[in-house]
C-alpha cells in the first residue's frame, strides 16, 4: 500500500530557534546580521528537519492511502487483524476526518494512538477492533508536528532546538579562524578539532549533533 501528504498551506523556511534567542546567548561573539543569522537559521532547520527524518512544523495534512494494484468488485483488506494505519507525520495532535471510499466514518470507528502516529480501525456497534477493508483509498485529515519559537505555546523537542543552536553557533565562531585549519594540537597541553562543514549541507552534520539528534527519529514504519 502506499501513500502520499498533501498540505494546503505549509509553513515556509521553518526556524527551530530565534535570531533573540541566539544574541542573548552569543553576545558579543555574533558578527553578522540579523538578516544573515535569520537565514543561518533557516539553513541550519532544513538541515536538522532533514537529519531527523519528518517534518516538524505542526501543520494541517491529508494523507490518502491506496492499494497496490487494482481489484475490482471487491474491497482491498489493507491492515489484517486490526492492525493500524501508520501516519507518516510524527506528534498527530488531532484528527479532523477519515474518508473510506468517499464515506465519512464516525470518529467511534478509529482510535489514533499520538505516541506511534498509529490510526486503528474500530467497529462502531461492537467496539471491537476490525481490519481496515477499501476498494478505492482512505483519506486521513489531521494534524501534526510542533509549535515553533517565538509561540509562547512552542514545543518543539529540546533536541532538535539545541542542535539548531549548535549548528549556528558554529557557523558564526568559525567566521573568526582560518577557514582551511581543521585542528590545533599543542603536544600534551590541548588537542582541539574543527567542524568543517557549513550550515545548509546536510550531508556534513558533526557526529555529536547526529548523536544527539538519533533520540527524536521516528522509527520507519511498512504501510504495506
Amino acid at each position: 500500500m502506499h501513500s502520499i501528504v498533501t498540505v494546503a498551506s505549509p509553513v515556509a523556511r521553518p526556524m527551530f530557534t530565534t535570531v533573540d534567542v541566539l544574541r542573548a546567548e552569543l553576545g558579543s561573539l555574533l558578527t553578522v546580521d540579523d538578516s544573515v543569522l535569520e537565514t543561518k537559521v533557516q539553513e541550519a532547520s532544513g538541515d536538522i528537519e532533514l537529519a531527523v527524518g519528518f517534518r516538524v512544523p505542526r501543520e494541517d495534512a491529508v494523507e490518502t492511502f491506496w492499494q497496490n494494484g487494482v481489484v475490482a468488485f471487491d474491497r482491498y483488506t489493507c491492515r489484517e487483524g486490526g492492525e493500524p494505519l501508520f501516519l507518516r507525520r510524527k506528534n498527530v495532535t488531532a484528527i479532523g476526518s477519515v474518508t473510506l471510499d468517499g464515506d465519512t466514518l464516525d470518529p467511534s470507528e478509529y482510535r489514533l494512538d499520538p505516541d506511534e502516529g498509529a490510526l486503528y480501525r474500530f467497529d462502531a456497534s461492537s467496539g471491537y477492533p476490525r481490519p481496515w477493508m477499501f476498494s478505492k483509498s482512505i483519506a486521513v485529515a489531521y494534524t501534526a508536528g510542533y509549535v515553533l519559537p517565538p509561540d509562547p505555546d512552542a514545543d518543539v523537542p529540546p533536541a532538535i532546538v539545541s542542535c539548531t543552536k549548535k549548528l549556528v553557533k558554529s557557523f558564526c565562531l568559525n567566521l573568526s579562524r582560518d577557514q582551511m585549519l581543521r585542528s590545533e594540537s599543542v603536544p600534551g597541553v590541548m588537542e582541539f578539532s574543527y567542524w568543517v562543514g557549513t550550515v545548509g549541507d546536510p550531508e556534513k552534520l558533526p557526529s555529536e549533533i547526529l548523536a544527539e539528534l538519533a533520540l527524536v527519529r521516528r522509527p520507519r514504519f511498512a504501510v504495506a
